[in-house]
């Protein structure tokens, strides 16, 4: 039992130093595509391509004896499919800290072109990025989780 409970804390461990990785693969990507998109967009293309970056990672460093069994792509829709709700949970906290908050109104002003106000330019460059800190922590419980159930479940031992 406690070699077991070391074994998922070991792979939590691993699971959440993956996820930092992920973290700043979607805030590189989120920075990079702002410019060229809307917040709503580019959260996307950034949170897709951070999906890709912790499959891969955790695939090859914290379920390595369990991803022998799946092939790469198969792997890929179930840890995607496992993941989506927390995903979802992680995109309208997003949502929540970009648009709720109190500087909603200072991305609004964007399109109007108050974007000279003072502070405005800062929250537009910063805020959206920072939004993805709160949005990953909530994912991050319920990804483990499904992760561990349905993507890498490891085989009975006999």
């Amino acid at each position: 039992m406690k070699q077991a409970i070391r074994q998922t804390l070991r792979k939590l461990f691993g699971f959440c130093m993956v996820g930092l990785v992920g973290l700043f693969v979607d805030i590189a990507v989120l920075s990079a595509v702002l410019n060229l998109l809307n917040p709503i967009y580019a959260r996307i293309i950034s949170f897709l391509v951070a999906v890709c970056a912790t499959y891969s990672l955790n695939r090859q460093f914290v379920f390595a004896s369990e991803a022998k069994q799946i092939n790469w792509i198969n792997g890929f829709v179930r840890f995607f499919s496992a993941n989506a709700l927390g995903g979802a949970a992680n995109y309208l906290t997003y949502l929540t800290f970009v648009y709720l908050s109190p500087f909603k109104d200072w991305i609004q002003a964007l399109g109007t072109g108050l974007d000279e106000v003072v502070g405005v330019q800062q929250y537009v460059e910063w805020g959206p990025l920072l939004a993805v800190i709160p949005g990953t922590l909530v994912g991050l419980v319920f990804n483990f989780t499904m992760t561990m159930l349905f993507v890498f479940k490891p085989k009975p031992q006999r």
